[in-house]
């Protein structure tokens, strides 16, 4: 998080680990500092044999600001294997794929994070995942709306940026979810809270 560049070394060296949890946390490590010249190490552990790792990796690779060493939106193979994984079995890579594509200010998945993280049937891990995309993808929102609205006063700092489910603001669903406990979404309720 301080992007503290001499950990690089010690981190690159966690990439091959035997561990798959340490592996998934030196991708997400590497991407968090930010230095485009260790970008292929995060790319090459989008083939891990463990879906950890994968979806680790792609969550770091989606953390590096693009530029040198990183694929450009347009011919961006990452993107596809993202979008790919949004419908993944595995939570983790479903998740991962949210968080990413939130990363990469990829607007244009709010309705399915809006419909994940309130379906019943999911698990805690995609709820959760779900709604910290929502959280991240919120400035883009922001900035969208700002770029919107040049011409006029209005800013993105007068306003609330709210989601909506079902016509109902999403923080009242899960609020209301807390306080009900025959309601599906009360177990995960506070864990989607302090996502959002």
């Amino acid at each position: 998080i301080n992007r503290f560049n001499p950990a690089l070394p010690l981190i690159e060296k966690a990439l091959q680990d035997p561990s798959p949890q340490v592996r998934q946390v030196a991708c997400i490590a590497m991407g968090q500092i930010g230095d485009t010249r260790t970008v292929q190490f995060v790319m090459d552990r989008l083939n891990d044999k463990e879906a950890l790792v994968r979806a680790g990796a792609k969550e770091g690779v989606s953390l590096f600001r693009p530029g040198p060493g990183r694929p450009s939106k347009k011919e961006d193979t990452l993107l596809l294997l993202l979008k790919k994984d949004l419908d993944n079995k595995d939570s983790a890579l479903r998740v991962s794929s949210f968080v990413a594509l939130a990363n990469l200010k990829e607007t244009g998945i709010i309705p399915l994070l809006l419909k994940e993280v309130v379906r019943s049937d999911n698990s805690t891990l995609v709820k959760k995942g779900a709604a910290k995309a929502l959280r991240i993808l919120k400035p883009s929102i922001a900035q969208l709306l700002d770029e919107v609205a040049k011409v006029s006063v209005i800013s993105s700092e007068n306003l609330e940026l709210n989601y909506k489910v079902g016509g109902k603001n999403l923080l009242s669903v899960v609020v209301n979810a807390l306080e009900d406990s025959d309601n599906p979404l009360h177990p995960d309720a506070v864990f989607i809270l302090g996502e959002l």
